[in-house]
């Protein structure tokens, strides 16, 4: 996967949550090709839009019917 832009991560990381409900910190790093302390930063971002919600190690989409209002 190429480097991506914030909104392009924020994009991807909106899109796998709704794929699948919940998705992990490292899991996201891993496929993103970024560090952990980059999507803890991109999650905090989306979490203070009231995009998801942020667990220990993870996040949960708050409204699998969100449209991208990022």
């Amino acid at each position: 996967m190429k480097t991506l832009s914030l909104s392009e991560r924020h994009s991807y990381i909106l899109e796998t949550l709704r794929q699948q409900g919940s998705v992990s910190v490292v899991d996201l790093a891993n496929q993103l090709k970024v560090s952990s302390v980059t999507i803890r930063k991109d999650l905090t971002l989306l979490e203070e839009k009231e995009m998801l919600y942020r667990t220990h190690g993870s996040a949960i989409l708050i409204n699998p019917y969100i449209n991208d209002r990022h």
